[in-house]
């Protein structure tokens, strides 16, 4: 196994980095302009980036294109029906839109304000929809967090907040929230038959604990959400293992045997590493000098074990592979790490394979390949935006709100 004494990456080759950008803006402006068009997962991801690299680089060519995913996105969105998730939905569909509105760009003719009421719905009293971020209301929470400080945004985070309330656990433990059995895959219920509490980022506890302290730290009433926060983390931390052979945070927690965790993982998506991230913004909402010490200290455990881990991170994406961590130990305060897992990434790049070297480990039917993948989570797009913030360290970061990290 790997340890942190012997995880060495090759320093970075900073031309390699900026060539690798500009391939994978070049791939993604071919796509675009394919017959085979992109999809719903696709387009987020390659407006985010292209945005951002648009600012970066001062092309006209890269702001053509960021314009031009975002014109088929709104085209899309007119004529497909969809659900309203963050990730594969509409939430995520006009989020870069938003997002683009909010770094000062031109408007793109979009009506917006119409979305938020559709979106809305989503969250309106008597609506319990699943809490999570990729699918859940806290995903439309992310989504009204970006569209602020649009009145439509506040009541949206407003009623995010009081779903997640009225749909709680609450006891002398704490606060949770139950994915209930049939969120579960088939293949997977007759594991935790009542359901789990599922402790990641992406879709359990440790995502509502970031989305309560974001909301608080853009303004959101105190009452509930800041008591909400303080026994959500406390609930949190309270599972922590000491020794962290498995890593301080697993993946699930069953409520037949409240006691034990699933074993961990070093990724954003589930672990260590996630769950410093979102103390850390727990801390800052909550003005908890404690919590921010425990953050860190949770931070430095989690950068020796996901190096201890390194064999698990066997893609580049930003969801469980070295793009992610790279990014999440930069958020963290750790630049060394951040920028040993940049080198991975680079390391891991393969020019022949996925889309401009970079790819997503996929299973299927017992068969795990390299797969070509151009989205945000899982593939160039997200590698891309990690990548600008090696050439510029100060560059605009506000794209990893979709990973509720800022």
């Amino acid at each position: 196994m790997t340890t942190a004494s012997n995880l060495q990456a090759a320093p970075l080759d900073r031309a390699a980095v900026h060539q690798s950008i500009l391939q994978i803006a070049d791939a993604l402006i071919a796509f675009l302009r394919s017959a085979d068009k992109p999809s719903v997962r696709d387009l987020p991801g390659a407006a985010l980036f292209l945005t951002h690299l648009g600012r970066a680089s001062g092309q006209a060519k890269h702001r053509e294109a960021a314009a031009e995913a975002v014109a088929l996105s709104g085209d899309l969105v007119a004529r497909v029906p969809m659900r309203l998730a963050l990730y594969g939905g509409l939430a995520g569909m006009v989020l870069p839109m938003a997002h683009r509105e909010r770094l000062g760009i031109a408007d793109d003719g979009f009506d917006l304000d119409g979305i938020d009421e559709v979106l809305m719905e989503g969250v309106d009293p008597g609506v319990t929809p699943h809490f999570d971020l990729i699918s859940g209301v806290v995903g439309l929470g992310a989504y009204f967090l970006e569209r602020l400080p649009a009145p439509a945004a506040r009541e949206g985070v407003r009623r995010v907040i009081h779903r997640l309330h009225d749909t709680a656990e609450h006891d002398g433990h704490g606060m949770r929230w139950l994915t209930a059995p049939d969120l579960i895959p088939a293949a997977k219920r007759a594991i935790t038959p009542l359901g789990k509490y599922d402790l990641g980022m992406a879709h359990g506890i440790t995502g509502v604990a970031a989305f309560l302290a974001l909301a608080l730290l853009n303004g959101a009433d105190r009452d509930p959400a800041e008591a909400m926060l303080r026994e959500t983390v406390r609930w949190l931390m309270a599972l922590e293992r000491a020794d962290g052979s498995q890593g301080a945070y697993g993946t699930m927690v069953d409520p037949r045997q409240p006691e034990a965790m699933a074993p961990g993982r070093a990724a954003w998506c589930y672990g260590d590493p996630g769950v410093a991230a979102a103390l850390l913004l727990a801390s800052r909402a909550l003005g908890d000098d404690a919590l921010l010490h425990r953050a860190h200290a949770l931070a430095r455990h989690s950068a020796a074990f996901a190096d201890a881990q390194r064999h698990r991170a066997v893609d580049t994406s930003l969801c469980h592979g070295t793009a992610g961590l790279a990014h999440l130990f930069r958020v963290l305060g750790r630049p060394a790490d951040a920028e040993r897992w940049d080198a991975e990434t680079m390391a891991m790049r393969s020019p022949d394979q996925g889309v401009a070297g970079f790819y997503f480990m996929e299973s299927h039917d017992g068969v795990t390949r390299r797969a070509p993948d151009a989205t945000f989570l899982q593939g160039a797009a997200g590698v891309g935006l990690v990548l600008l913030s090696v050439l510029d360290p100060a560059s605009d970061r506000s794209w990893d709100r979709l990973l509720l990290l800022s």
